[in-house]
């Protein structure tokens, strides 16, 4: 049976079941709500999604954060290569690094991580609240969204070398608990740019919404960036086998910078959904208690 979209809350139906409004299909759910969009002349304002119901599972986040880059993917790409193709281009400039040997590996490692915590995290944060506005029934845009990314930046920043000591001193000490709060700080980008907190409170933020989920934050993680390490494996194969110009390196780093986009907006999808479920059980808790 054929499918259609629903042009208001972007789930696929039936054909049978879905309401022909002029050129566009609903769902039965959303046809009051687009009638009234008509009527007011805006047919075409997106719509809220609804994250606090339930936790989402892995399909359904990336199918949530596929819509929305679908939707968006015009502002999203430009944040990217805005921030990436300079970034990439400043890497190339610098002294080569002998590789072969470990200690090499570890000195590229640090100058990569380095130009991330500079002018990555422009990208990250930018790219979260333009997950927000879409989620919320906003239409975002590039100038806001980059705007909002230069307030949040040095606090970023901050917090972003505060959480690479934390954890290079637990990883220093044991192993095993550096890689346990690696875990719990995933979040912590995302919780600077929308909750509105920086240091060890976004750290905390970040660690109390994914204790009791560690196992399953970090699992999606992973799964969120097989797209990006796929590409990752492409471009190196191509890096080894035809030693490509500066300019053919600096076109597959910002590939695979890129390509680390989709993995950002699942994430924020995820941290909106957790963060929502978390305070409507909240809510609930002092309900109870008749607070």
């Amino acid at each position: 049976m054929q499918s259609v979209t629903c042009h208001i809350c972007g789930r696929e139906m039936p054909a049978d079941e879905a309401a022909t409004v002029g050129e566009r299909a609903v769902c039965g759910v959303c046809k009051p709500v687009f009638l009234q969009r008509i009527m007011d002349g805006e047919p075409d304002a997106p719509a809220p999604m609804e994250m606090g119901v339930r936790e989402l599972g892995f399909w359904e986040t990336v199918r949530t954060g596929w819509r929305i880059l679908r939707q968006d993917w015009l502002a999203l790409l430009g944040v990217k290569l805005l921030v990436a193709v300079p970034a990439e281009y400043l890497l190339l400039q610098l002294p080569a690094i002998d590789e072969e040997t470990l200690a090499g590996v570890g000195r590229s490692f640090r100058r990569e991580q380095l130009i991330e915590s500079l002018l990555g995290v422009i990208a990250t944060l930018a790219v979260a609240w333009l997950v927000r506005e879409r989620i919320e029934g906003r239409r975002p845009s590039l100038p806001a969204a980059l705007g909002h990314s230069a307030r949040r930046w040095p606090v970023a920043v901050l917090t972003g070398w505060l959480e690479g000591i934390v954890t290079v001193l637990l990883m220093l000490l044991l192993i095993v608990p550096g890689v346990i709060y690696a875990g719990y700080f995933t979040f912590t980008t995302i919780v600077v740019s929308l909750r509105g907190c920086a240091g060890t409170r976004a750290l905390d933020y970040s660690r109390r919404l994914v204790k009791g989920r560690w196992w399953r934050v970090v699992g999606y993680s992973l799964g969120f960036a097989l797209p990006m390490i796929v590409v990752a494996l492409v471009v190196g194969f191509l890096d080894e086998e035809l030693a490509p110009h500066p300019g053919a390196v600096l076109a597959g780093n910002v590939a695979i910078s890129v390509a680390l986009l989709f993995p950002t907006v699942c994430l924020t999808v995820l941290f909106l959904n957790l963060d929502a479920v978390a305070k409507a059980r909240e809510s609930v808790g002092e309900k109870a208690l008749g607070r």
